[in-house]
């Protein structure tokens, strides 16, 4: 969750006084009239967010500073028991999705220090904290890293660790094939650092005559992978997206005639409310899935997650203008 669970957290009444600056990722740190709007409002304003070592507001300064300016001595606090680095990236996260919007350039310089300080997130990681897509994200990047100083890997949106050429893990896992080849993709990918989607094309490459490494990935060269844990700071502010809200989308999608009145439209909700059905079933089909058949479902999983993997970043490409080239 964006929040980092702070809507679970119990609210505390804590005196004005003992809080200090704020972690805002704004330019303008103060708006003193926006803050007498706020003062004005007949309506109870909701907590604000407060780093707990610290006693710095993470979120609603402005509501801090209107409480101030009508003599409220205590205000409604939620508190968040991270770390430093933690709550400078919460605040960055909140402050994206409510209240006064964060501009363009604020958002950017925000993206530009979660990449000083995280170099080997991805860039889809960054911008859900950051607020910006992708595409912008890598603009950042490429402008502010010279190509010697790049990560050899990067840690996507739900914590895992993924190597940004994975020829040598390829190579190793072809060669662990042909010598077992009753190896589970689950062990190739341990023993290579790659993921056992990727294993699976390996194999299917294999089994086709084809060498483990696509032409693509050939021409961009090789690089050792380099694993580490993923960091814990990203953890509190990003995850996958729960599954009503995929529901949500699905749904929405499903009501579109651009894709009801078509064959490949139809095509594509068919296979979204497939995906549906098996996330809300999900407890059942586990509980009764034979356990012969487990360790080959495992694998088409596998195999399919990967060209959804695919096919999600061809879409996320194709919107992006800035990912184009002509």
């Amino acid at each position: 969750m964006r929040d980092g669970g702070l809507n679970d957290s119990p609210v505390e009444l804590v005196s004005t006084e003992e809080l200090t600056a704020s972690y805002s990722p704004r330019t303008e740190k103060k708006d003193t009239e926006y803050a007498r709007k706020l003062a004005d409002l007949a309506v109870p304003l909701p907590p604000i967010v407060v780093h707990r070592q610290t006693m710095k507001v993470i979120d609603g300064f402005h509501r801090l500073l209107a409480a101030r300016l009508i003599g409220v001595e205590r205000i409604a606090v939620r508190f968040f028991d991270g770390s430093d680095e933690n709550a400078s990236l919460l605040a960055v996260a909140l402050n994206t999705t409510h209240g006064r919007p964060l501009t363009l350039a604020e958002r950017t310089a925000a993206a530009e220090r979660i990449l000083a300080r995280h170099p080997q997130w991805s860039d889809r990681a960054v911008a859900t904290v950051a607020g910006l897509s992708p595409g912008k994200v890598s603009q950042v990047r490429r402008s502010e890293q010279q190509e010697t100083d790049r990560p050899e890997s990067r840690v996507g949106r739900d914590g895992r660790v993924r190597p940004l050429s994975t020829s040598q893990g390829r190579k190793r896992a072809s060669e662990l094939l042909r010598a077992n080849p009753q190896a589970t993709l689950r062990q190739v990918a341990s023993m290579t650092g790659i993921s056992a989607a990727t294993v699976a094309d390996v194999r299917n490459r294999m089994r086709r005559g084809l060498p483990p490494v696509p032409p693509r990935q050939q021409e961009k060269g090789t690089k050792k992978l380099t694993m580490s844990p993923a960091p814990a700071a990203h953890s509190a502010v990003a995850e996958r997206t729960p599954s009503p809200a995929l529901a949500s989308l699905s749904q929405v999608l499903r009501k579109d005639p651009s894709l009801r009145f078509n064959d490949a439209g139809r095509t594509v909700l068919r296979m979204l409310e497939a995906c549906t059905v098996v996330e809300r079933e999900r407890k059942q089909i586990m509980a009764c899935m034979p356990a012969h058949c487990r360790e080959l479902i495992s694998e088409l999983m596998y195999g399919y997650a990967e060209i959804c993997r695919s096919i999600a970043q061809e879409l996320q490409e194709g919107a992006d203008p800035s990912r184009q080239t002509g």
